[in-house]
């Protein structure tokens, strides 16, 4: 590589500095937090890339669970069950649990209350009042 790569410099930097790799940098974080649970939200999105990069994937969330003893939770569509059930090494690491879309229903209106109830804000939003409620459930798909 030329002298000039970024990669390089930052390379020379990070040996210089004492720098962790990124890798590190999130092992060194994942001890200091201690978290339990992590919510990966959207996750099919990550399913759409190269094979190799979804194993790296699965890989880094088998290590989290193995080393950090921390239970990933994989939120989206369809296709993650599918993915994690692909093998039965992965389909045995993890619980699938369905969870049904909100209905246009008194229920969906008391969440919205709770979550606005729960919201340090100076004056209320009546995010359960008509027309503010239907819109709500129409844009989020329930």
């Amino acid at each position: 590589m030329p002298a000039s790569c970024p990669d390089c410099a930052r390379h020379k930097l990070r040996a210089g500095a004492a720098c962790p790799a990124p890798n590190d940098q999130v092992d060194h974080l994942l001890e200091r937090l201690k978290p339990r649970l992590l919510i990966f939200d959207e996750f099919h999105s990550a399913l759409r890339g190269r094979r190799q990069d979804v194993k790296a994937i699965f890989s880094f969330l088998r290590r989290i669970a193995r080393v950090h003893d921390i239970s990933p939770v994989l939120v989206g569509e369809i296709a993650i069950y599918d993915a994690v059930h692909d093998t039965d090494e992965m389909g045995s690491r993890f619980d699938t649990i369905p969870i049904p879309r909100w209905a246009y229903d008194e229920e969906f209106a008391t969440l919205l209350d709770s979550l606005e109830a729960s919201l340090p804000l100076a004056e209320a939003s009546d995010l359960s009042r008509e027309p503010l409620v239907k819109i709500l459930h129409d844009l989020s798909e329930g």
